[in-house]
């Protein structure tokens, strides 16, 4: 059976549990999917699905459209998934997928509150967005209101059982959870300080009431419900009768607006009405959902403290996964130059005691708490796991990690690699965000830039699922944000970066769609930015590194023919060490140096750069490239051991892409070292790239097969060879990198004449890459003679 869960994050597995990629990268069939499967019991009208998904299409497009999107999930999950009734309704059949939302909904509804929060792993599709479709935005909003109340409402039942049998730690655990999955839920809130206070602990129960009035100040300007006053009242008047000390409670208004009366869902459906969706998502994509200046003093994002996992398996047998996997996480925290991390002992003394985060965070002078927890969910282990503004106390980001019990210490590791690289890439992000707030006072300027980045990131994703239309209209969006800010602040140099950063991207996209505008223009434009950014601020680090990755990408895409290819490349390569210069660590220009000297053929230093840039690396915002610049240039060195250690890297990074594949034919083909089967070859080339998208496929499929034919050769089956070569030529007949790749393999099969004779045409059509491929180990045999031929200068 197809499993799709939507509860916390997207994943859509095949019953044998290999993920369904080809869904998961196509927003709109994954949407419309999800909308059959949790659309509520029966079929969904045809009509009412093209009013939710095509509402500006004329009928027969509509139309059109929807039957091409049941084609291609039909195709992806099988026919049986998608049912129809008549011509006008369909759904999707529960025998043939089971989604989480729907078990989760059972449950609730045969009233076994611990089976639903079994499968609740969080807030229903986050930070998903179809804007193109606001009757589904419509509806997505409402499911997930109604399924955040269920999940608080499930957890305070379990509480009030808990409380029953006098097991009053895990009734306090699910009320709390129940407050953190809907924070603005009064009786959730009520229910807390009702128990904090019936376990005696009443200075707990009025920092509680004082959390949820903070909350309703920031977000609604409200008080409290009348209700809940009263509650937090009769608390105040025993705490005070106990002797027991209130010190900070702030005093109540004496009366409550009307507004008080009306229920309080209600009261927050009506304030957010007219907010546009789009923004929200935005916002809450990166964790803005209130805009306000900042505290006098706020400690940086970078310094964390990882506060102890909670138990939250039925059974409360999962302490020793919980306490082992913070220690970890600390440890592997620790190890990075860049974050300060509080050490366990540290943060200890906070495991037992009901304390508010910020006050743990002002307490610790840290900027990010982590916290999260450990259940069961049948035979898999479920990691949840969040990292919190400090001084707000609000959820910035969350990431659920689920794995099949196994094998304790690699079951940990394995955790634990994947929630620390989540955090630290979120923390990246943090810091960055602050980092723009200090450089304007406009705080709509700053709200403009974030919009704008989330965008960017939008626009990759739709960029890896072959969307490249989608995603140069993104990139015009996000490029209209970041407009906005310098418009509102013309000072603010991180918004030119911006603009400048999105014009390159523009300009790579455009070299994939079919009619693009010709990338110089964005490569121009880019530019232009990179110089008003340095003219505004001379020591801006971030302004010469966009600069040196303009001018290696007018290189790397033969901008002003090859005669300026050195130049381009010489002009990167001095921005890039200014950068560097002037801002210190920056990972993103390191490894772009790391690039150019590759590409220069100095292939140690680059190594060396590379490694820096590693180091550099503390939020993992370029380690894919790093790791397979390492590998390159371990490769190129004659270190083939630590190639291959790269190479692993590489497959584990980047998983279904084709430098997975390179690396390994590589290796294949000229190492000292370990197999060098062609069968393995045959089976990269055949099976190499799932996670591509076709054009790239199709792109690099000749290049690799020329790797392959290598191996083939050394395997001593020339004839083979032979045909694999041909028939990459056949493929990509005006693909120049050809040449250099067969003159490899020729070189294998003891061809050198003719290996020469590919590699003089090559540089004659490339003169740049003259000294990468001099000093590439891949022509050592023949290198004296390429030195030394005048041909292939001209």
């Amino acid at each position: 059976m197809i499993r799709l869960r939507t509860l916390g994050s997207v994943d859509l597995r095949a019953a044998d549990g290999a993920q369904i990629p080809g869904v998961l990268r196509q927003p709109k069939r994954l949407a419309l999917l999800i909308y059959l499967a949790l659309g509520g019991p029966g079929f969904q009208r045809r009509d009412r699905i093209l009013a939710t998904f095509w509402p500006e299409s004329d009928e027969k497009s509509a139309r059109g459209a929807l039957a091409q999107a049941v084609f291609q999930l039909r195709a992806a999950l099988g026919k049986e998934v998608i049912v129809n009734r008549g011509d006008d309704e369909m759904a999707v059949d529960a025998s043939a997928l089971w989604c989480d939302v729907v078990a989760f909904e059972d449950a609730l509804e045969r009233g076994r509150p611990d089976e639903a929060m079994g499968v609740y792993a969080g807030e229903l599709l986050p930070s998903f967005t179809l804007a193109e479709s606001p009757g589904f935005e419509d509806w997505l909003a409402d499911r997930r209101s109604a399924l955040t109340g269920g999940a608080a409402t499930a957890c305070g039942e379990l509480s009030l059982q808990a409380q029953e049998r006098e097991d009053l730690r895990a009734a306090l655990q699910w009320a709390r959870r129940a407050v953190a999955i809907d924070r603005f839920s009064e009786p959730a809130h009520q229910r807390l300080i009702a128990l904090l206070d019936h376990m005696g602990d009443r200075a707990a129960a009025l920092r509680a009431f004082e959390d949820l009035r903070e909350l309703l100040a920031a977000e609604f300007d409200a008080e409290p419900a009348a209700e809940t006053i009263e509650l937090i009242e009769r608390v105040r008047t025993r705490a005070q009768s106990n002797g027991q000390a209130i010190a900070g409670s702030m005093p109540f208004r004496s009366a409550v607006t009307s507004t008080l009366s009306a229920p309080f869902r209600e009261r927050r459906r009506i304030l957010l009405a007219g907010i546009s969706g789009a923004l929200i998502i935005a916002a809450l994509a990166w964790g803005a959902v209130a805009i306000r200046q900042p505290e006098p003093y706020t400690p940086p994002a970078d310094h964390v403290a990882v506060l102890f996992f909670n138990d939250e398996s039925p059974n409360h047998d999962l302490g020793y996964l919980a306490e082992s996997l913070t220690s970890t996480l600390i440890d592997q925290l620790g190890q990075v130059r860049k974050l300060q991390v509080i050490s366990q002992n540290g943060v200890r003394s906070f495991r037992d005691r009901s304390v508010r985060l910020d006050s743990i965070a002002r307490q610790l002078d840290v900027g990010t708490l982590v916290g999260g927890s450990v259940t069961r969910s049948g035979d898999h282990l479920r990691v949840t796991v969040e990292m919190i503004d400090g001084a707000t106390g609000i959820v910035r980001k969350s990431r659920r990690v689920e794995r099949p019990n196994g094998e304790l210490f690699a079951l940990l590791d394995d955790i634990s690699n994947e929630v620390s690289g989540f955090l630290r890439v979120a923390v990246g992000q943090e810091v960055k965000v602050r980092e723009w707030r200090a450089q304007t006072r406009d705080v709509e300027a700053w709200r403009s830039l974030q919009q704008a980045e989330y965008l960017r990131g939008l626009a990759t994703e739709r960029a890896a699922a072959g969307e490249e239309l989608e995603a140069a209209s993104v990139l015009a969006s996000a490029d209209s944000l970041a407009e906005r800010a310098l418009s509102l602040d013309r000072h603010f140099v991180s918004a030119l970066v911006s603009r400048g950063e999105i014009a390159e991207w523009r300009a790579w996209l455009s070299v994939t769609m079919e009619e693009p505008p010709a990338p110089d223009r964005w490569l121009r434009q880019a530019a232009e930015f990179a110089n008003a950014a340095i003219a505004a601020d001379m020591r801006s680090s971030a302004a010469f590194e966009l600069r040196g990755t303009v001018a290696q990408a007018a290189s790397l895409l033969g901008i002003g023919g090859p005669a300026a290819s050195d130049s381009l490349l010489f002009a990167a390569e001095q921005d890039l060490r200014t950068a560097i210069r002037l801002g210190g660590e920056r990972p993103r220009a390191e490894s772009a140096l790391s690039a150019v000297l590759y590409l220069q053929g100095k292939y140690k230093e680059a190594r060396r750069v590379a490694l820096r840039a590693l180091e550099a690396d503390a939020y993992l915002r370029d380690a894919n490239q790093i790791a397979n610049r390492l590998f390159q240039t371990s490769f190129e060195i004659g270190d083939d051991a630590e190639a291959g250690h790269w190479c692993d890297e590489v497959r584990r990074r980047m998983a279904g892409q084709w430098p997975a594949a390179w690396c390994d034919l590589m290796l294949l083909g000229w190492s000292q070292e370990g197999s060098h089967d062609p069968r393995k070859a045959l089976h990269l080339l055949e099976t190499f790239g799932p996670a591509e998208t076709a054009p790239l496929r199709a792109a690099m499929a000749p290049r690799l097969t020329m790797l392959s034919a290598a191996v083939v050769a050394r395997a001593g089956m020339k004839d083979s060879a032979n045909a694999m070569l041909a028939r990459a030529r056949a493929a990509a007949p005006k693909d120049i990198e050809l040449l250099h790749l067969e003159a490899a393999a020729r070189i294998v099969m003891a061809e050198d004449e003719r290996a020469l004779s590919l590699l003089h045409d090559y540089l004659r059509q490339n003169p740049a890459a003259r000294a990468r491929i001099v000093n590439s180990r891949l022509f050592v045999r023949v290198r004296d003679r390429l030195s030394q031929d005048r041909r292939s200068l001209h």
